[in-house]
């Protein structure tokens, strides 16, 4: 299974789930799936704050049950930062009964000096691969 955040990444992650011939699961603000669905809270990052006035952040969300238990998962997205978008996406996965042992992470670009693997390793979540 192909996870990907609604924004950063959905377009090359379409063509690569379509590419591989995997199914797609898309995360998105709470309202665009159609229910039922599970979400957690996800904070403003420092680019989305600037450019909106919500400064407290907003809920994500993705379809309840789309993943199977024991499923292998890869998340794709643009760039791994500071962390906190992957820690939000492990969340919600974890919330849908998706391990962190089985999930992997794929970026285009890293900021290693933002030091996004470190903040994964303090949320718990340093044995996912990236």
């Amino acid at each position: 299974m192909v996870v990907c955040c609604e924004v950063g990444s959905f377009v090359y992650v379409l063509v690569l789930a379509l590419r591989v011939d995997l199914p797609l699961a898309l995360i998105c603000e709470v309202g665009k799936l159609p229910s039922p669905t599970v979400s957690v809270f996800k904070s403003m990052s420092h680019i989305s704050s600037s450019i909106s006035n919500d400064i407290e952040g907003n809920r994500i969300e993705m379809e309840q049950n789309l993943i199977l238990s024991g499923a292998l998962v890869v998340v794709v997205d643009d760039v791994l930062a500071t962390g906190k978008t992957f820690c939000v996406v492990l969340d919600l996965l974890d919330k849908a009964n998706v391990g962190a042992k089985d999930v992997s992470i794929l970026v285009v670009a890293e900021f290693s000096i933002h030091c996004g693997r470190e903040l994964l390793c303090q949320r718990g979540y340093g044995g996912v691969d990236v």
